[in-house]
């Protein structure tokens, strides 16, 4: 998928950057893909302490 817009430039993930997606049964890493309607979403993940 190709990334829009500068949310992740800080996890250097930028505009224009094509991302591969790789579907692990759990979550390994603290940038996620997920499908919101139509479209597909990259975004930084932080699982809370308390679970």
């Amino acid at each position: 998928m190709r990334v829009k817009g500068n949310g992740l430039v800080g996890r250097v993930i930028k505009h224009g950057d094509i991302v591969f997606v790789d579907l692990p049964l759990e979550p390994r890493a603290d940038v996620v893909v997920a499908r919101v309607g139509d479209e597909l979403l990259v975004s930084s993940w932080m699982q809370c302490p308390d679970g």
